[in-house]
């Protein structure tokens, strides 16, 4: 009894610690400056800062027509009807609850960790806490990823959970229109053609809904928001590959280049989506991790939930050179600010260097996704040979295993 209520309490303490005291004192220090001025490259984009937030809540509030705001007017509304002080608590509302849904998620136990190993994953993960101190929209958005993930599994137990997912992964994608792409994904875990159409229908509803009542908030929001994501018309430093090819281009090709690399965002949709119909939670998680390597402006608050899913939820005992991944991860991490703060404040660099530690971030990415396609392959291999030993003993036909090796 007394080990539980010594967990009870280090469990108050942490979570305290985490949504009162740390970010008390970040204000208390006025600690935002600092951080702005080392990380802001890492966790913010035009399109989901908070500092952009609150000029698009400023502009909101002055009568302004919308002509000039770049984060989606639903979103805006929000916050714009909460008071200042009460922001952070919305967004550490927000990520409790990302939290409950995310330990909730089902793995099989040989594969995948705990729900209390998942809990602490999560919750120690500074990634993700520093994601929710800079307030950035991501939070939102990887509440809305992991809710329609844990609705879709969990559709059995209440047909409601269809909509719930349908609506949840909606959302997601008016936030991020590069998510949409996950909803093809999510098709996958239903069996019964009706609730798949159910699904269909109430996907595309929620969708109608959301860009109609948008655009009567903000007509411009379609082309301030959604275009100037997709077309990259914010051409300024971030950690994606994009914006150092396209300084170094001629102007002419621009567009085609563009078309090429919204291309490699969702050119393995539907590849991921027929080789990994089965497992569709995994599915989902290598496609996100795809879309985060290629998208135009990403953020490493997409790689903190990368890291805490590929731990929790992949058999890291099939995961090769982790120790490579994990170097390559953390120096892109420490060094990506560094060079950014001698380039851009100090003078002393020049975007060669940022860049050359953007690639290694992206190629860090790429033995994550190439670990995670393999842990689950090896699960199928697994899997599939226990049916074929069954099959010879009861004398069934023999399921034949496509294997593809990494």
């Amino acid at each position: 009894m007394g080990g539980v209520y010594l967990n009870a309490v280090f469990l108050m303490v942490v979570v305290s610690t985490r949504y009162l005291a740390i970010p008390k004192l970040l204000s208390v220090f006025n600690a935002e400056q600092m951080m702005l001025q080392y990380v802001d490259v890492l966790f913010n984009t035009p399109f989901i800062s908070y500092k952009t937030l609150k000029e698009c809540i400023l502009f909101t509030k002055y009568k302004n027509d919308g002509s000039n705001l770049n984060q989606m007017p639903l979103y805006v509304l929000l916050f714009a009807k909460i008071p200042e002080y009460l922001h952070f608590y919305v967004f550490a509302l927000v990520d409790i609850l990302t939290l409950m849904y995310f330990i909730k998620l089902a793995v099989p136990t040989k594969v995948g960790a705990s729900l209390k190993t998942k809990f602490w994953l999560y919750l120690f993960n500074p990634l993700t806490f520093l994601n929710l101190v800079m307030q950035t929209q991501f939070v939102f958005t990887q509440f809305f990823i992991v809710a329609a993930l844990y609705y879709c599994q969990n559709y059995k137990l209440n047909t409601n959970n269809v909509y719930k997912a349908a609506t949840a992964i909606a959302m997601s994608a008016y936030l991020d229109v590069y998510n949409i792409g996950l909803s093809l994904i999510c098709l996958n875990f239903f069996l019964e053609t009706k609730l798949k159409q159910a699904y269909i229908i109430a996907f595309i509803a929620t969708m109608f809904v959301l860009y109609a009542i948008s655009y009567q908030i903000n007509p411009y929001f379609i082309e301030n928001v959604i275009f100037a994501c997709v077309l990259f018309k914010e051409q300024y430093p971030n950690i994606g590959l994009w914006w150092y090819f396209f300084i170094e281009m001629f102007q002419e090709y621009r567009n085609f280049f563009k078309f090429v690399f919204n291309g490699y965002c969702y050119i393995f949709t539907i590849p991921i989506y027929l080789r990994f119909k089965n497992y569709p939670l995994q599915a989902a998680v290598i496609l996100f991790t795809w879309i985060t390597m290629f998208k135009p402006y990403p953020s490493i608050g997409e790689l903190g939930l990368i890291l805490t899913v590929f731990v929790s939820l992949f058999d890291m005992n099939i995961v090769d050179n982790k120790l490579i991944m994990w170097l390559l991860v953390i120096h892109s991490l420490v060094l990506l600010p560094v060079f950014y703060h001698l380039w851009i404040t100090v003078g002393s660099g020049n975007s060669n260097f940022f860049y050359a530690m953007t690639l290694v971030y992206v190629v860090s990415i790429a033995l994550i996704l190439l670990g995670m396609i393999k842990s689950v392959l090896y699960k199928e291999y697994v899997e599939v040979n226990d049916l074929e030993k069954e099959a010879k003993d009861g004398d069934k036909p023999q399921k034949k295993l496509n294997l593809v090796c990494v």
